[in-house]
């Protein structure tokens, strides 16, 4: 996280979850009352009312669907993620999309992504953009 001067590994160590979450918190807070932008939100901010509430107030949330195991796939590589274990990251991706889905089910726009390529997702988010967004 560039504002923290940390990594998110770093911060999970040293101020856990809950120390990534107020300080995700206030990103989204800052951003939020900034001019119009595209934010790209990790999986957990939905988990802060806050944060549900801010980005239902001031924006209009899109939800890429993917299935766990294409997103566990894509993040083998991946160091810097504290909630998903090595060897076990489809099993922890399901549970935590499995806690997560009524939040992310109410954004405005939802996208399934699991065959798409970047160019199609694009073009999925503009077909369901409604005013004053459309194009």
């Amino acid at each position: 996280m560039k504002t923290a001067g940390k990594t998110i590994p770093e911060i999970f160590a040293k101020e856990s979850e809950e120390g990534f979450r107020r300080r995700e918190e206030e990103v989204v807070k800052i951003f939020s009352a900034g001019p119009a932008a595209v934010i790209s939100c990790g999986g957990g901010v939905v988990t802060r009312e806050a944060n549900r509430d801010r980005m239902a107030s001031t924006g209009l949330r899109i939800y890429l669907q993917a299935d766990p195991a294409l997103l566990a796939d894509r993040l083998r590589s991946s160091a810097d993620r504290p909630l998903l274990p090595a060897g076990s990251a489809e099993a922890s991706l399901a549970k935590l999309h499995a806690e997560r889905a009524a939040w992310y089910e109410q954004s405005e726009i939802r996208v399934g992504v699991d065959a798409l390529r970047p160019e199609e997702v694009v073009r999925e988010i503009r077909k369901q953009l409604p005013a004053p967004w459309s194009p």
